[in-house]
């Protein structure tokens, strides 16, 4: 059983996403997990957040699934690192201007 009496649900998520090597499912569950965050008011710890964001810059493709506004309130803001917030901004920049060809391609 993944949730053991004594885990934070930090280390929950971190081993769920240690877990996700596909970018299909990342994006959904990292999608999910800024809902639940949201609607529960929660703030993951820093090691989390940096963890969510190693995990969308190596799988990035379906990056434009998350929901934008929650992409930004609820992981950008809460992202302590600048140089991490500035490579996500380009991460973002990147992928949706992929999407931009790639809608025009099809």
């Amino acid at each position: 059983p993944i949730f053991r009496e004594g885990y934070k649900f930090s280390q929950v998520v971190n081993e769920k996403l240690h877990r996700l090597n596909n970018p299909v499912l990342l994006a959904n569950f990292v999608d999910g997990l800024l809902h639940f965050n949201k609607f529960k008011e929660l703030t993951l710890n820093d090691t989390t957040y940096r963890m969510i964001y190693n995990k969308l810059n190596l799988h990035s493709s379906h990056l434009s699934t998350i929901d934008p506004s929650n992409l930004i309130s609820e992981f950008y803001d809460k992202m302590v690192s600048d140089s991490d917030k500035g490579r996500l901004k380009q991460l973002i920049n990147k992928q949706q201007a992929q999407d931009f060809v790639h809608s025009f391609s099809d």
